[in-house]
């Protein structure tokens, strides 16, 4: 198995457990995050976070 192919996989499990987070959030759960940020605000930073890391999971694994 290649390191690319590792990166990515640990890139894309990182992005899954945001969005669950990102679900979690919207659900109305309690975070840590919540202590230092509104809610909307935390969506947003999780969201951005989220798509970076799909984003760096896709360009490991179609990197020729």
């Amino acid at each position: 198995m290649s390191s690319r192919i590792v990166f990515a996989v640990i890139f894309l499990l990182g992005a899954i457990f945001q969005t669950i987070t990102i679900i979690l959030l919207l659900r109305g759960n309690d975070h840590y995050i919540l202590k230092v940020m509104k809610r909307p605000l935390a969506i947003g930073f999780y969201l951005i976070f989220a798509v970076i890391l799909y984003y760096l999971a896709l360009r490991f694994l179609l990197a020729g």
